[in-house]
């Protein structure tokens, strides 16, 4: 028979070990010290180190007998303390699912669905600025411009995007698939692909953070289980569920929206409230990925080259700025050769590029007195995710593969 006592000697102390022994002590401090705030700590810990389960067969109480029991017995504890704990633990394990009303995502009347776009470095750059049901023709209308012929494949940038219209969301991920196949659901609404032969093929690979949220998040997972796409960056906001607002009964006016339903890919599986986690994690500081957007070439610097590009092992980093060095051409070695006869023979070095005996390079330009052109700085992505994003494109495209 389960018995649960609300003294010291009744509650039944855990296993052994150190985790054990810990829980045992925790157990231990939160009955004897009987401080609320200490106590408070004690009893969260214990409830996230399973020690809560203190029946004798190992299950938990069930909880309308627990709380009654609790309120009726225990001292010291208020009915407005055991209810702000009972709300504030139910909150936590609901998490994602039941948010204020500012949580959600909701669409920016200010922001548009395409904040920025670019060609960087061959490959096309677009970040969302929310995922309405702009974002599907304006995408399609920029992949088939002239400006992206020929790039290597796309960056689609989802942080900080949000949106709750899934199905906006459904018609961008239908951009990259060709035929008939479910892409998303959401409560009683469901988007299937269209057959057709012009669907984006190349590589398509989606930038996430913590603040991805909603339609940006069901974007994701949908070009993902489509295998349209990989993300890269950090999990996201886990907020991505058909929302419904409620009032409260305390006369407050408060409001609390619930997810009423699930958003589901096309193999059914609904989108995890703890967010998605990118199949490639680059963990940057949120307000670094801010400055990022702004200019993802903001960081320590510049590299510096020549017209040759660089070798491996020829770099070297020096306050901030990355120099590579300049590889030496036919030109260069005829001019140091002449500088240093010059030298030698006492005359100025200045009269060396005036000297007619040089040996002519293809193209008709005199070696001697040749200075090498004027070095190209070259702009070095700072932006972590971006970066990597670029480079697996570019060895995608050295190998042929139309999707990661």
């Amino acid at each position: 028979m389960n018995e649960l006592h609300f003294i010291p000697e009744g509650w039944r102390l855990r296993r052994g070990g150190f985790l054990g022994d810990f829980q045992n002590m925790m157990v231990v401090v939160s009955l004897v010290l009987r401080r609320r705030v200490i106590g408070q700590v004690c009893v969260f810990v214990i409830g996230l180190l399973g020690a809560t389960r203190l029946l004798a067969d190992g299950s938990l109480p069930p909880f309308r007998d627990l709380y009654e029991l609790v309120r009726t017995n225990v001292t010291d504890v208020t009915d407005h303390e055991l209810e702000t704990a009972v709300a504030e633990a139910l909150l936590v394990k609901v998490r994602g699912r039941v948010l204020k009303p500012d949580e959600t995502g909701e669409p920016v009347s200010d922001a548009p669905a395409i904040a920025d776009q670019k060609l960087v470095d061959n490959c096309a750059y677009v970040r969302v600025g929310q995922v309405t049901l702009a974002l599907a023709p304006q995408l399609a209308a920029l992949l088939e411009s002239p400006e992206f012929a020929g790039i290597r494949g796309l960056v689609l940038d989802l942080r900080f995007a949000a949106g709750t219209d899934y199905r906006a969301a459904a018609n961008t991920v239908d951009l990259f698939v060709n035929t008939e196949t479910q892409l998303l659901e959401w409560g009683d609404a469901q988007a299937l692909g269209t057959l057709k032969s012009n669907a984006w093929t190349k590589p398509v690979i989606v930038l996430v953070n913590r603040d991805t949220r909603g339609g940006a998040e069901a974007l994701a997972a949908g070009l993902r289980q489509q295998r349209s796409g990989l993300v890269i960056g950090t999990r996201t906001a886990g907020v991505s569920a058909v929302f419904k607002e409620f009032p409260l009964s305390d006369g407050s006016g408060n409001r609390l929206r619930l997810a009423v339903a699930a958003v589901k890919t096309g193999n059914k599986l609904p989108i995890s409230a703890s967010g998605i986690d990118p199949d490639v994690l680059v963990n940057v500081r949120r307000e670094d990925e801010r400055a990022y957007l702004a200019d993802p070439y903001s960081g320590t610097g510049v590299v510096v080259v020549g017209s040759n590009p660089p070798t491996h092992g020829s770099s070297a980093v020096v306050m901030g700025v990355t120099t590579v060095k300049r590889r030496l051409s036919e030109a260069d070695l005829v001019r140091q050769k002449q500088e240093a006869e010059a030298a030698i023979h006492g005359r100025p070095v200045e009269s060396v590029s005036n000297t007619n005996t040089a040996p002519k390079l293809p193209g008709g330009a005199e070696a001697a007195g040749q200075r090498p052109a004027s070095p190209e700085v070259v702009k070095v992505i700072k932006d972590p995710a971006l970066a990597r994003a670029v480079d697996l494109l570019k060895g995608l495209a050295l190998l042929g593969v139309q999707r990661p």
